[in-house]
């Protein structure tokens, strides 16, 4: 008798993420740092200006729309296993910056799983619920193809930087937006998407960046 399958089973699928041989991220050695000014008068650190930042020898990149949301802490109690926080998250942040997502240029996304990703595309509203796959068929999202997409690697491509794992997405973002991306720049990348994820697929946060 022979028996047809589709796909892998459940139990497959979790040995192979357990064991990080498919579509989990490792950790990894690494350093960031963000830009502040001492305030003297504030005895306080504070964000560089705008106008300091037109002044320096790199193309300045504006932080023009934020979002965060938090539906649960403990995944006994989401409200849905397959639609995540970024949705309201996204929605702000494209809000507050006054864009929409077909403007966006280059998109780096949390990804400490492939399935972050697929969620994470249509979550945010690139495409519909559940058209994910079919979307990353049907684009390039490689840095030369029309939805780029974690253009350094990702954490599943240069791994994971402990705490601060989620900040090389920015730093990614912000190198695409400069044009200082070396062999991997994105052509004409003013505005870049970027998501992160916290707790467990419990707290997302996005971000809308834009070169100045």
């Amino acid at each position: 008798m022979t028996v047809e399958r589709d796909g892998l089973s459940a139990s497959e699928i979790a040995e192979a993420v357990k064991g990080r041989k498919l579509s989990a991220l490792s950790v990894t050695e690494a350093a960031l740092a963000r830009i502040a000014k001492h305030d003297p008068i504030l005895n306080s650190f504070t964000d560089v200006t705008t106008e300091r930042a037109r002044a320096s020898k790199h193309r300045p990149v504006h932080v023009v729309g934020c979002g965060e949301h938090l539906s649960h802490k403990s995944p006994a109690f989401a409200p849905d296993l397959v639609r995540t926080p970024i949705g309201p998250a996204a929605d702000r942040a494209f809000s507050m910056a006054g864009v929409a997502r077909h403007d966006v240029d280059v998109v780096q996304l949390y990804d400490c799983y492939t399935i972050t990703v697929l969620l994470t595309i249509e979550d945010a509203g690139f495409c519909k619920k559940g058209d994910g796959m079919a979307f990353v068929r049907e684009h390039d999202l490689t840095w030369r193809g029309d939805f780029p997409t974690n253009t350094g690697g990702g954490q599943l491509g240069f791994g994971q930087a402990f705490l601060a794992g989620g900040f090389c997405q920015v730093i990614e973002a912000v190198r695409q937006i400069r044009g200082t991306a070396a062999g991997r720049q994105v052509k004409d990348c003013d505005i870049a998407f970027v998501s992160g994820t916290g707790g467990i697929m419990s707290e997302q946060t996005a971000v809308v960046l834009r070169g100045g």
